[in-house]
């Protein structure tokens, strides 16, 4: 994990000795991950975030940068993990100058 500044963290997936780094933002309220990683990162994802300090629980959304299986493949134990405190999760898409772009979030915006 790199803090980058204040409420920004660059975190070290290392799954299987295949390095990634999704970004974590958050403040005193809720928090947002920039990509999910690999299948089977969950725990290392939640293991990231405790060392800055920033608890699962408090994860509000999901950016998903784009469709590679490094940056999506988490998605899915990320939202069963969450089902417990998300009221309903809503995956909206935009689009972007650089393509599509998606957040899950517990349907609350930012």
């Amino acid at each position: 994990m790199k803090k980058i500044a204040e409420g920004v963290a660059m975190l070290e997936i290392n799954l299987n000795h295949f390095i990634i780094h999704p970004t974590l933002i958050w403040d005193e309220q809720k928090a947002v991950l920039v990509d999910a990683g690999m299948p089977g990162s969950l725990d290392l994802i939640r293991a990231e975030m405790e060392k800055v300090g920033v608890p699962f629980e408090k994860l509000d959304a999901v950016i998903l940068t784009h469709q590679d299986m490094d940056h999506i493949g988490s998605v899915p134990e990320i939202l069963a993990a969450c089902r417990k405190y998300w009221q309903s999760p809503a995956i909206p898409l935009r689009c972007t100058h650089t393509g599509w772009t998606s957040h899950i979030s517990k349907g609350r915006g930012f």
